[in-house]
This record gives structure tokens, sequence and C-alpha cells, in this order.
């Protein structure tokens, strides 16, 4: 289980302004939870965060002065022109209580109708949140390809993570094969083809 360490300060000022000057300076504003205690609101430096994001961490330490802070990352708000971070949210974690990650999902091996039947490979979700216990949080979440045929797909019903509960909507579709824009397929019982969509 690997911990990465955060450096973060605590914040005082909590007015607008001063929050923009924060991100001015490349410090992203953020709250720190855990159950019924005061929130505690605080600074990280941008370049920090989008660290530990790229590296795919799931448990940080944040350092605060004396105060050493096991945590998860429940929520980042990203700005929608410059797709930064500009506010970030986490929950306090104990060894001792199942939390809720967002795991990264990755396909492995090649699909039998992309390989067979020249289809291409269609992965419309890239995350999934799951609840489990800190030790039994997987790096990621891999999903086996390589028998989907052309037209099939793959949903959340059909993974299985042992100590692992997947918490979005089993009937999500993760992954499929679809024939190529402008590709026509046969229609069955009548021999006909159609374009595919």
């Amino acid at each position: 289980m690997e911990i990465y360490k955060l450096k973060t300060e605590k914040r005082e000022n909590l007015k607008k302004s001063h929050t923009n000057q924060l991100r001015k300076a490349d410090l992203i504003p953020g709250v720190y939870y855990f159950h019924k205690e005061e929130p505690i609101a605080l600074t990280v430096e941008k370049a920090e965060l989008l660290t530990a994001i790229r590296k795919n961490t799931h448990i940080f330490q944040l350092d605060m002065g004396k105060k050493k802070l096991q945590s998860v990352i429940k929520k980042i708000q990203w700005h929608p022109v410059t797709d930064e971070p500009i506010h970030v949210d986490f929950q306090g974690v104990s060894e001792n209580e199942p939390v809720e990650v967002s795991i990264k999902v990755e396909t492995q091996g090649q699909a039998k109708g992309v390989r067979e039947q020249g289809g291409l490979l269609n992965q419309v979700v890239w995350h999934l949140d799951v609840k489990c216990s800190l030790k039994d949080i997987p790096e990621s979440i891999v999903v086996d390809v390589a028998n989907l045929g052309m037209g099939e797909s793959l949903a959340v019903k059909d993974l299985k993570i042992d100590k692992v509960e997947i918490l979005d909507n089993p009937e999500k579709s993760i992954v499929s094969v679809i024939a190529p824009k402008g590709a026509s397929t046969k229609v069955e019982g009548d021999g006909e083809e159609e374009a595919a969509e």
C-alpha cells in the first residue's frame, strides 16, 4: 500500500479574492474532511498534486506542520477551459473501515473483433468508483477484452474483483467492439447490408 506524501498548509483566509490569489501562485485550495470532525481548509502545490494524480496514487499523507493526515481524494474540481485543478477535497481514512475511491480502468489483450473482423475497440469508461479496505485498493482495474467479438461489449456486472465492491451501475458498458465508420455489416436473416452507425 503506497502512501504519497503531500505538503499542505492550513488556510485561514477563506475569502474568494484570496482564493483567486492562491491559484495565481500555483496553490490549489482544498478541504480535509473526516467524519464529524471540523473540516480543515488547506492549500497544496499544484505541481505536486498533478504529479500524484499522474502516478495514479490513491492514498495520501497530508503533512500539515506536526499533523499527519491519512486521506484519499474525494473530489477534484477542474477548470472548464484550462483543464487544471482548481479545488480538491480530501477525505480522512482509517485502516479499520472501508473507503470509496475512483480507480483507473485498463484493457488487456487484443479483442477478437479487432484482430479478426476489422472492428474498433471503443472504451467509454476510464474510471470506476469502488469501495474496499485500504489494503485492498487495486492500482487499476484490468479488463480482458481478448474474447470480445464484433458488436459485443463488457459491462460493470461482468467484472469480479476479490474484496472490492464496484459502486457504478452494473449495466454500464465499459468497452465494446464497433464497426469502423462507413463499413457495412450483414444483417442476419435477409443477407442485406446496412451501413454501420
